[in-house]
């Protein structure tokens, strides 16, 4: 295009152009893998298919996205008074790129954070994962005995100390880490996938006000960076809708949400009620006591 982005097309041709675009190399980043799972309140879909998929998703590489700095940004700044002499932890964090670390640490003054910690999540490397943290002062490095998984015991220590986690959990552990967090009452901010909001485990959470979508529009989607193995791939089998170039670069293409226990300002999640319940109209679910509202 004349502003310097590029669309995906569908030509005999696909991957040479696509490789021409991307002739500036960005270097390779490791973080916490996620994979896509559907919502487990549904009753359209059967046990096999969901089985099928799960094993696609785990059998895939494509399940690695680094959360962008510009991304984190856009949504914690609405925050920004939420954050004051707060201790930040961020537990999910990738080895190379730290965003969340280096966005809290270099708003750490402006914000008023008391402290940022930051766990990177080293996976099945046998690598021991990496503790950071910034006083506003002094950074600190330490290394735990494991991986950084956040439900370890030395995670959860440093779960324990702080006021608020803010982080890009893994999507297929996303109701196990949204319950640890609740358990030890702890505010949280973190980015998950859009059919979480019908997790059987997530919606109670919200009818208890416990849980709720923070600033950013559900329907948009966010684009992460992506490991270079995982370009190739979605290159070479032309997976168009999973991916953007934007100036020369792909992306990764999500459709995601941000998460929140913290006040949100001016934007309410149950808005005013302009129907009534018809038992024809409004399909029950069959594995969790709610019903299906279309828009």
């Amino acid at each position: 295009k004349n502003d310097g982005t590029y669309e995906a097309i569908s030509t005999p041709d696909y991957s040479k152009q696509m490789r021409a675009a991307l002739q500036e190399e960005t270097p390779r980043v490791r973080q916490t893998t996620i994979f896509f799972e559907e919502p487990t309140i549904t009753n359209r879909t059967s046990s096999k298919q969901l089985n099928t998929r799960l094993h696609s998703a785990k059998s895939t590489k494509n399940d690695e996205f680094y959360t962008r700095f510009e991304e984190i940004d856009e949504e914690v700044i609405h925050y920004k008074e939420q954050f004051k002499d707060k201790i930040v932890l961020c537990n999910c964090n990738d080895t190379i790129q730290r965003n969340f670390y280096k966005y809290f640490s270099s708003n750490f003054h402006e914000y008023g954070i008391k402290k940022v910690i930051a766990i990177s999540y080293t996976g099945d490397s046998g690598e021991k994962a990496v503790v950071v943290s910034f006083d506003g002062t002094n950074e600190e490095i330490n290394f735990l005995n494991g991986n950084g998984d956040f439900r370890s015991d030395e995670c959860l220590e440093y779960l324990k100390q702080c006021d608020i986690v803010v982080t890009n959990p893994p999507f297929s552990l996303f109701r196990d880490f949204i319950s640890l967090v609740v358990e030890y009452n702890k505010d949280f901010l973190v980015i998950g996938n859009n059919v979480a909001l019908g997790y059987k485990e997530i919606f109670p959470l919200i009818q208890q006000n416990k849980l709720r979508p923070g600033y950013k529009t559900s329907n948009k989607d966010s684009y992460f960076d992506i490991p270079e193995d995982v370009q190739n791939e979605l290159i070479e089998t032309n997976r168009s809708s999973s991916f953007k170039i934007i100036n020369g670069k792909i992306f990764g293409r999500v459709s995601t949400i941000w998460f929140t226990s913290l006040k949100v300002v001016g934007k309410p999640f149950i808005t005013d009620y302009t129907k009534e319940f018809s038992n024809s109209e409004y399909k029950h679910y069959q594995n969790f006591d709610a019903i299906h509202i279309n828009k």
